[in-house]
């Protein structure tokens, strides 16, 4: 599985995210950018990846409402998504879909939305990561 250094890196990430000694392994993973194109879409992919080629049950959510991407790279459909999920006009595993990748699902961003941050703060996101966790073991 490990072809290239990069690979390797993202496999020892792995491995200090999920076996840290300080407490229980970590479930939810949160990774944000300072700007456009700073590799934060191939970045989240390859650890999520990596994570379910561990066979680990893994969730990439496309939390970026206003400019969604991830669903182009895993070929997948932008809607429905996170948003609609947020704004209650779909059940969050109506928005979950599979991917090319074993054990990778996605949840893509939906339609862009202006109240990106607002959706993102409310409790509906706490509501759907609840829901989540119960049914994966790692969310990206």
């Amino acid at each position: 599985m490990l072809d290239t250094p990069q690979e390797e890196a993202f496999q020892y990430l792995y491995t200090r995210i999920k076996h840290d000694n300080r407490g229980p392994g970590i479930q939810t993973l949160l990774l944000t950018n300072p700007g456009p194109q700073d590799g934060t879409a191939t970045t989240l992919i390859s650890m999520a990846m990596v994570t379910a080629h561990m066979g680990e049950r893994t969730l990439l959510v496309d939390s970026n409402l206003r400019q969604p991407g991830l669903h182009h790279l895993l070929h997948c459909s932008p809607t429905p998504g996170l948003a609609h999920v947020l704004a209650n006009l779909e059940e969050w595993e109506q928005g979950i879909q599979m991917t090319d990748v074993a054990n990778l699902h996605i949840l893509p961003a939906g339609a862009p939305n202006a109240c990106a941050l607002g959706a993102l703060k409310s409790s509906a996101f706490d509501r759907l990561l609840t829901h989540v966790k119960a049914s994966y073991d790692m969310i990206l």
